[in-house]
């Protein structure tokens, strides 16, 4: 879905107040046509991904407000709203948002996320080649799967029990994944996403 003009504009004002608490301003530059730089299609591109999470804009900008803080302890406040479109932004929220105990909305957002990915993905036990690792491992390793999905995931599961010990150990360990279903198992509506796949606590 395309976000029309009316909505990247709230959106911007709504992230111009959020950026304002770090003393960064988002604004556009006068004199120019706002859909024709690249802050226009840094709000777009993150529009787009608030309608596919299907967040509303309060855990959106708890999520803007999570990369602004990551930004802060990396140095790399001055990036404005470029961060916007970072890869990373549902994990850095997630534990943003976990360390606040609020992260229901995001938790489920980033389980849809890894859930499409995963539907359309193949066999998690395969190899790109002979020597390559198991697909699971390099999934999660790229940051297409994340330790809570892999934690409810029957098949997930199956796909770790044929991992080597090295390979085990580029996962999450079974007490993180453990603490992970519990605290998912909490959220009624998660196990709709995963369905017939939902391992749970």
């Amino acid at each position: 879905m395309v976000a029309t003009d009316s909505r990247v504009f709230d959106l911007h004002a709504k992230c111009r107040d959020v950026f304002s608490k770090y003393g960064i301003g988002v604004g556009f530059d006068s004199g120019t046509n706002p859909r024709k730089t690249y802050q226009w299609r840094y709000l777009v591109h993150f529009a787009q991904k608030i309608d596919e999470w299907q967040l509303d804009d309060d855990t959106a900008m708890q999520l803007v407000e999570a990369m602004l803080e990551y930004s802060k302890k990396n140095g790399k406040l001055r990036r404005g709203l470029s961060i916007l479109s970072s890869g990373k932004i549902l994990d850095i929220g997630y534990k943003h948002l976990m360390e606040k105990q609020k992260f229901d909305d995001l938790a489920v957002a980033r389980l849809r996320s890894n859930a499409k990915f995963f539907a359309g993905a193949g066999d998690p036990c395969a190899r790109a080649h002979r020597a390559a690792l198991p697909n699971i491992v390099m999934w999660y390793m790229q940051g297409k799967l994340s330790a809570q999905f892999i934690a409810v995931s029957k098949k997930c599961r199956r796909a770790l029990s044929t991992l080597n010990a090295f390979e085990r150990g580029l996962l999450p360990d079974a007490h993180e994944l453990l603490l992970h279903r519990i605290r998912l198992d909490d959220i009624s509506w998660a196990k709709d996403i995963l369905k017939d796949d939902w391992r749970g606590a």
